[in-house]
């Protein structure tokens, strides 16, 4: 299985503990490093980490992959890239593809409302080539021979108290600090958000995921 866009390999370790052969990607070394880590950690030799590239460059694979996964990385390719990426996997017969990516993403949204948390929910819509990628997958798929075989949407709304408020939780207030030109509004996010966390009757719907799995015909 080829993990496009691995980043700290998380997937990869968890299906090369189960038996599964990982082909690992991804253009950024330090990620990688940390996959590296894991992977020596939990004493698996059945992840092939390779050297940091672009996906659009991947090298020739052996053996070839017959399962493609990639989660949340055709947001920050768009649509010409992600088409060029699909066209090179297409040449292994009967590849499947396994997407998880973005829908419908500044749907997002924190009751009680609050400004500054949509501010946030915009700044890192902007940081992505194409957040809302989801609504053109299914064109995109055909037109490079590939066959949609299963599909659904998945959506999360979650209150404080909820196990599920912990994601979005933790996203924020990981990568916050990395957005670009928070800073005007990130002191108000995380005084409405913590406010919020204290408020028995807010909730988060988080932006929606669209899941794919599609088979060269």
């Amino acid at each position: 299985m080829l993990d496009a866009g691995c980043g700290p390999g998380f997937v990869s370790t968890d299906l090369a503990e189960q038996g599964v052969h990982v082909l690992a990607s991804d253009g950024d070394q330090k990620s990688l490093d940390v996959l590296d880590a894991r992977r020596q950690e939990r004493g698996l030799s059945n992840i092939r980490a390779y050297p940091a590239c672009d996906v659009l460059e991947l090298p020739e694979f052996e053996p070839n992959p017959t399962v493609a996964y990639m989660r949340w990385l055709l947001c920050y390719l768009g649509v010409e890239k992600t088409e060029t990426l699909f066209r090179n996997l297409s040449r292994y017969p009967g590849i499947r593809l396994l997407i998880h990516d973005f829908i419908n993403y500044r749907s997002a949204r924190l009751v009680p409302s609050s400004e500054a948390v949509q501010l946030v929910i915009g700044g890192f819509y902007r940081e992505m080539k194409d957040a809302d990628i989801g609504f053109a997958l299914p064109a995109i798929l055909e037109r490079c021979g590939f066959k949609i075989t299963w599909k659904r949407i998945v959506t999360l709304a979650a209150a404080p108290n909820d196990l599920e408020w912990s994601w979005p939780d933790e996203f924020f207030r990981l990568h916050i600090p990395r957005l670009k030109n928070s800073e005007p509004f990130s002191e108000a996010f995380f005084r409405d958000w913590n406010l919020a966390a204290e408020n028995p009757g807010a909730f988060f719907c988080a932006w929606p995921v669209l899941q794919l799995v599609a088979v060269k015909r």
